[in-house]
Order: structure tokens, then C-alpha cells, then sequence
């Protein structure tokens, strides 16, 4: 799924290194270049230095199991809430691993992993080890405990911030911070928060490689992170829960928007919140048999919250209070993946539920059957059943095509089939669980474990069969073979190109079947420069692009340097037009006086705004070739020289372009690549300024004579954020050295003061 759009610039910049030990931040073959360092296209460690980087790129995707670093790392967080489990409130081992296991095979986490959410699942994993090293933090009794528990604060923060989701870390640091002040207040260490706020500085030090030039790029992001646009309200709604999803937490095939999946089942959604039945009974028999200390009340009110939460624009007019309370919600599109907080929150409860429903009581005879619970269930499981053969069955497929307009009848009468058999089944087994708890209780066991194991399978049979699905060979995720379009444009390395066909494209060994040429970074992988691709955070600026339809325009095209095209095999030809290839599903031209991707104008008119500019280039009589249009007042005039200007290429690099260029009079030269932060451009050596031009493009003006022109590319901040993060990353090994080196001394002066 997603794994192809995010892997092909990481190979790029994998190829570049290997080749030319050159680090690659500058995406050139997407919207006519993109910055793409702090983003999840490239997540290779480049703020290491050159020696560590070799080390990483022999590590990177162990043969045997190529995501083995994410799977330790969600490993890793599962022994840490089984751990926090017991901390918090002394879970036994089978209660701890209930509440674990609810965490390792989460839906809401195993969901969005499958689906090619790498950087999702690391974010996921490391929260329970926040968690539990700021636990020890405020609670430990010994200085060492609270200075290792900074250590793990500290480095997972950081990874969290260079490799990790940033809306989720943005969720997480959020309840990291009220997760602390609940412990220093419930136990009155409020002192205890400066070391914690140290091992939090300390940590965003080591991840400000990443974390500080994404936010100097948001300012210009159409995910608006500083002054920018937001994200449309329709975008949220669509992954937004509505309130019948709610019922998926508990009935993973409940109509709605978080649907799941099983063997021959229907397919899984990557942000379904199902969280298991077995464990929902689980933690509110905790919640009946104990109202609970403060800890327990904080999970319980993070757990609802966080479902409230995820409903987003399902709120309404309270959605819209909460987005002037907290402007920072509408700059996420995904608002649902706050389930991950609330998924921590119900296993930890799950765990302390466990525990408490599990408890051996006091008298000796055996403890009551829960009859009517028992005829509760009874009563669900008919119901169940009802939708898989009465007139129930009617009501479920009618609801599930009104939601789901895309799905066919017979797709929706299976869905009905499943959704039946399993609230049936999970009726059964929510029973199962209140019969073992009684025997549990009695001190069986066998019963404890069986409790886990069903907790363990509720989950595994919605999760795994995904997993399963989107498990294979790596070259399922690879670039196909290049269509037509991108065959063409090889052959011209300087060239860009524009997809006019709609029809997806065919790959056969391709895990998601086909893609969308206009909606694809494989031309990447193919080596050939698009006008549009795929980024989860593109430039503010292309939004103007789409929703004026500016590509419609065939000048607009000649003036971002667009050289081919293709069109369906659908569309007639027009009078005169020749296709230079063609096969059966498309026909791909060469746009009539294309222009490339540098030229020279003899005019550049400066206009007061974008929408000036924008009305400009819409106008049926603008010529790129003959003018530029800008808001940069410092270069407007005529350029004679322009008309008979020579420009050559001489290096055509992600971060560095160079030309020669020779005209007889003063000339201004339009490289028609993205103008963005961060490029420099030199003439014969010395900095000359660089203007923004046909809303897009970059612009030199050039004086009259032979010049060598030169445009460099570095990421903004990113210089100082690799600098902090090294930094970070030194003194946390000289921290964890120092740590070392006094728990030696401290135990020699423990041995010598027995041994006298």
C-alpha cells in the first residue's frame, strides 16, 4: 500500500549515497521538486555522520524479515506497558500480559503498519516506554532508577522525533506531559519533574534533525504547522469517526467507518479502533469490582477523551469551539489516530481490570455462576445470528450500502454474513470470559491462562490476517515497469512531464494491483521529473494549483517546464494532433512549443498578489516564452538580451544545477523547478538573488556576457538541527558512560565496605 508512495525517494537518496557519499534532502521528480528530508519519504538516519551511516545502510532491511527494527521496536513497547502495568498498580504476570497483548495485536496500531505506516507503528511503539520511564522517573527511591529513567525518556523522544509520525508524536508528548504531572501530583514529588523536563529537553535536542526543519517547512506547507492553511474540513470528516463506529471498538464488523477483516472476510480499514470485546468485558469487570485509585481515573478519563476525540468533525458545532480552543487540530488530517492514546489507555486498563476481576476472594465455596450476564450474551449471539437470517439481515446491508456508497450489494450481504457470525461468536466469547473469571477467582490456573490466550485471540483473528496480506517479498512494493508516458520522457534527461490520463495503470506484480500515474512517486524510481506525484504535506502553493485548475492550461504547462504528455486511449484526437507513442491504454505528445525546464524571457511583469498572477497565467494570450509574472517588483523590466540567449546545461543534480549562459544583452533566466526556501544561486561565483516567477518557478536575471549559473539547495534549519542532534546524541552517551562508571564505584565501594 502506501510503502511504494514513501520508498522510492529513500532509495534515491540510498543510491545517491552509495555512489557519490552525497546526502539527498531534495525530491526532484515530484511536483517539480519537493523538499522531502523531514518528511517520511527518506526516514535513513542522515543526521549521523558519514562512518554511522555505512553502519546503518548494512543494517537497514534485514533479509529474513525486512520491517525486523519496527517489530523489535513494537516489541519493545509491549514489555514496557507490561512492565507499567505492574508499577502502576501491581497487575500480576497473566493480568499484565492480558493488558500487553491488547497493545501488541491493537487493531488501531497493527492496522496502519500493514497498510505501510512505518513511521505510524515506530511513534506507537515507543509511547509505553515514555510512559513508564517517566513513571520511574517521579517514583523511583533511588537516584541511579531516575537517572536511567531520564536516559530512556531522552532516547526514546528523540528516535520518536527523527523516525516517528509527527501527529503522533504531537499526540503522545501531550500525554506525556499530563501522565507527569498526574504521578508527581499523586505522589508528591513535584520536584521530580526537573529531571524529567531535562531527559524532555535533552530528548528534543537529539530529534531536532528532524522536528526543526519540518517546522520551518510547515510554514510553507499546505498542512499550514505555522501560519499556513490548514486542512479542509471535508478532508477531516473523512477520517473523522461518526458515532456508529464507536460501536467497532467492541464489533469489529459494526457498520461503519471502522470495519476490520478475517480469513475470506471483507478488507480491513487502517484506522478501524476495534480493541476487542474479551478486553472491553475485562476492563469494566476491573471497574465494577474497584472504583479505582487516581491513576486508574486518569486512563479511564484519557480513554474517553481520546474516543470523543476521534469523532472530529462528527462534533459539529463542538468540534468547532474545540478547533478555536486548540488550533493546532484542523492542521491534522488523520484526527481518528488519537485511538492510539486511547489504545494505551484500555490496555493498561485492560491489565489492571484483569487483575482485580482475577483476584481470589476471600471465602472458600466456589464463587456464583454470573447468570445474567450469562443471558445477556445469550440474547446478543441471537442477535447476531438474526442478521444472517431474518429481516435483519436487510437493515444491515441497507445501513452499510447508505455509508458506504461504493459497495455493491453482494459485497454488502456478505459483510452482513460476517457482521452476524461475529457478534455471535464474540457474544460467546465475552461468556467464555465471565465462566473462566469465576473458576480465575477460584485460583485456577489454567483459567488465568486461558483468559489471556482469549483475550490474545479476539484480536489476533481481526489483526493478523492483514498483517498476513500485506506480508511477501519486498518486490511487492517495488516500481513496476514504466508506463508509456515515463518511457518517452527517458529518453530527454532534462524533461517534465504531465498526466493527462485517468485511467489507472495495470501491475500485475504490484501489491496494491495499480496506481494512478498523476498519484504515484514511482517516477522516481523511474528517473523521470512529474509536474504532480504524491506527499502527505505538499507546498500551500499547490493548492492554488488545484483548485484553479491551472494545469488545464497549456501555456501554464510550457511555463513549468512540461515537455510530454499522455492522454487516454478514450479521448479523440484532435485535428492535427500527432502522438508520438501510443499503446492500449494510452497515447503520449509532446506539448507544442515546450520550453523546458530553463529559459530565457525577454520581459518580467510584476503584479501586486498571487491572485494577480494567477488570473494572468488563466489569460488565453499569456506567452511564458515572451513573459514572466512575479510579485518581486526588484526584478519587473525588460531583458533584450533574452531573445537570442544560449543556455546550456552542465549539471542537473537534486541539490545543484548548473548552466552556462551566454546572450548578448542583459537576459532573465526562468528555471522552471520549484521556487523554495533554502536555494541559493551563484553567478560565476558570487550570490545573486533569486526570484519567485510564474507562481512556481525560480528566476535569475543575468547580465549581458558568458556566465556560469549555479543553483544550491540545503534544507532550512537543517544545518542546526543536525548539529543539536549530534549533540544531543553526545551527551546522552556521555551520560549513559558517566551512569556506567558510577554504578561500577558504587558497587566496589559496596564490596569493599563487606569485605572490611
Amino acid at each position: 500500500a502506501d510503502a511504494s508512495y514513501y520508498r522510492p525517494f529513500a532509495e534515491l537518496s540510498r543510491a545517491r549515497w552509495h555512489d557519490s557519499h552525497e546526502r539527498s534532502s531534495w525530491n526532484p521528480y515530484v511536483f517539480m521538486g519537493l523538499e522531502s528530508v523531514a518528511s517520511f519519504a527518506d526516514p535513513r538516519p542522515q543526521y549521523l555522520p558519514d562512518a554511522l551511516i555505512d553502519v546503518s545502510e548494512r543494517l537497514h532491511e534485514p533479509g529474513s524479515s525486512p520491517q525486523l527494527w519496527l517489530l523489535l521496536a513494537h516489541l519493545a513497547g509491549t514489555l514496557a506497558l507490561l512492565v507499567l502495568a505492574r508499577r502502576l498498580w501491581g497487575a500480576d504476570p497473566w493480568s499484565g500480559t492480558a493488558g500487553a497483548l491488547v497493545w501488541l495485536l491493537a487493531v488501531p496500531i497493527l492496522g496502519p503498519f500493514a497498510h505501510g505506516f512505518d513511521a505510524q507503528l515506530l511513534a506507537d511503539a515507543l509511547i509505553p516506554v515514555l510512559l513508564l520511564c517517566t513513571q520511574a522517573i517521579i517514583t523511583a527511591s533511588a537516584w541511579p532508577a531516575v537517572m536511567l529513567a531520564s536516559l530512556g525518556v531522552a532516547l526514546a523522544l528523540g528516535l520518536q522525533c527523527l523516525h516517528g509520525h509527527p501527529q503522533i508524536l504531537v499526540y503522545s508528548s501531550m500525554l506525556l506531559v499530563l501522565f507527569a504531572a498526574q504521578q508527581a501530583g499523586q505522589s508528591r514529588r513535584w520536584p521530580r519533574l526537573l529531571p524529567w523536563a531535562g531527559a524532555v529537553a535533552l530528548g528534543a535536542a537529539i530529534g531536532a534533525a528532524v522536528w526543526w526543519p519540518a517546522l520551518i517547512y510547515s510554514a510553507s506547507s499546505s498542512r499550514g504547522g505555522i501560519g499556513g492553511v490548514g486542512i479542509p474540513m471535508a478532508v477531516v470528516a473523512k477520517y473523522s469517526y461518526r458515532w456508529r463506529d464507536l460501536l467497532s471498538l467492541f464489533w469489529a464488523q459494526a457498520v461503519g467507518f471502522g470495519r476490520a477483516t478475517y480469513w475470506g472476510g471483507m478488507q480491513v480499514q487502517d484506522n478501524s479502533p476495534y480493541l476487542g470485546a474479551v478486553g472491553m468485558a475485562l476492563a469494566f469487570a476491573g471497574f465494577r469490582r474497584a472504583p479505582g485509585d487516581g491513576a486508574s481515573r486518569f486512563w479511564w478519563t484519557v480513554f474517553a477523551a481520546c474516543v470523543v476525540l476521534a469523532l472530529g468533525s462528527t462534533l459539529g458545532t463542538a468540534f468547532e469551539w474545540l478547533h478555536a480552543v486548540v488550533p493546532f487540530w484542523s492542521r491534522f488530517r488523520v484526527v481518528s489516530y488519537v485511538m492510539i492514546l486511547a489504545t494505551v489507555a484500555f490496555a493498561l486498563l485492560v491489565g489492571r481490570g484483569a487483575s482485580r476481576a482475577m483476584a481470589p476472594r476471600d471465602a472458600p465455596e466456589p464463587p456464583s455462576r454470573p447468570v445474567p450476564a450469562l443471558i445477556v450474551l445469550a440474547v446478543i449471539a441471537l442477535a447476531g445470528l438474526a442478521i444472517v437470517f431474518t429481516p435483519l439481515r436487510e437493515a444491515y446491508v441497507s445501513t452499510a450500502r447508505s455509508l458506504r456508497p461504493g459497495l455493491d450489494e453482494a459485497a454488502a450481504n456478505t459483510a452482513a454474513t460476517w457482521a452476524g457470525y461475529e457478534l455471535a461468536a464474540l457474544a460467546a466469547a465475552v461468556a467464555a470470559a465471565c465462566l473462566l473469571l469465576t473458576r480465575a477467582r477460584a485460583g485456577s490456573r489454567a483459567a488465568r491462562i486461558a483468559l489471556v490466550a482469549l483475550v490474545a485471540l479476539d484480536l489476533a483473528v481481526v489483526a493478523i490476517p492483514d498483517v498476513w496480506r500485506s506480508s511477501g517479498s519486498p518486490s511487492r512494493v517495488a516500481p513496476p515497469p514504466p508506463p508509456l508516458l515515463a518511457s518517452v520522457a527517458a529518453r530527454d534527461p532534462h524533461a517534465r512531464v504531465y498526466v493527462g490520463a485517468a485511467e489507472p495503470v495495470a501491475a500485475a506484480g504490484l501489491a496494491m494491483g495499480h496506481y494512478a500515474e498523476a498519484y504515484t512517486n514511482f517516477w522516481v524510481s523511474w528517473r523521470v521529473r512529474s509536474l504532480t506525484g504524491n506527499h502527505g504535506a505538499f507546498p500551500a502553493v499547490w493548492q492554488t494549483v488545484m483548485e484553479r485548475q491551472l494545469t488545464r492550461s497549456a501555456n501554464v504547462l510550457r511555463a513549468w517546464g512540461v515537455s510530454y504528455y499522455d492522454l487516454d486511449r478514450s479521448v479523440p484526437l484532435g485535428e492535427g494532433d500527432t502522438p508520438l507513442a501510443e499503446d492500449a491504454r494510452s497515447r503520449v505528445f509532446r506539448l507544442p512549443g515546450a520550453l523546458g525546464r530553463v529559459y530565457a524571457v525577454p520581459a518580467v511583469v510584476a503584479l501586486p498578489d498571487v491572485a494577480k498572477i494567477v488570473f494572468a497565467m488563466q489569460h488565453p494570450d499569456f506567452n511564458p516564452a515572451s513573459v514572466a509574472v512575479t510579485t518581486d517588483a526588484a526584478v519587473a523590466g525588460e531583458y533584450p538580451g533574452a531573445t537570442t540567449a544560449a543556455i546550456e546545461w552542465v549539471r542537473d543534480e537534486p541539490e545543484r544545477l548548473e548552466f552556462a549562459v551566454s546572450c548578448a544583452d542583459r537576459a532573465f533566466v526562468v528555471v522552471a523547478d520549484s521556487y523554495f526556501e533554502g536555494w541559493t544561486a551563484l553567478l560565476d561565483g558570487m550570490a545573486v538573488p533569486i526570484a519567485q516567477v510564474n507562481l512556481l518557478a525560480r528566476g535569475v536575471a543575468v547580465p549581458a556576457g558568458t556566465h556560469r549559473l549555479e543553483m544550491r539547495y540545503e534544507t532550512a534549519g537543517l544545518r542546526v538541527g543536525v548539529l543539536a542532534t549530534r549533540w544531543g546524541l553526545a551527551i546522552w552517551l556521555a551520560l549513559l558512560l558517566g551512569w556506567g562508571i558510577a554504578q561500577q564505584l558504587r558497587q566496589r565501594l559496596a564490596f569493599s565496605t563487606r569485605a572490611s
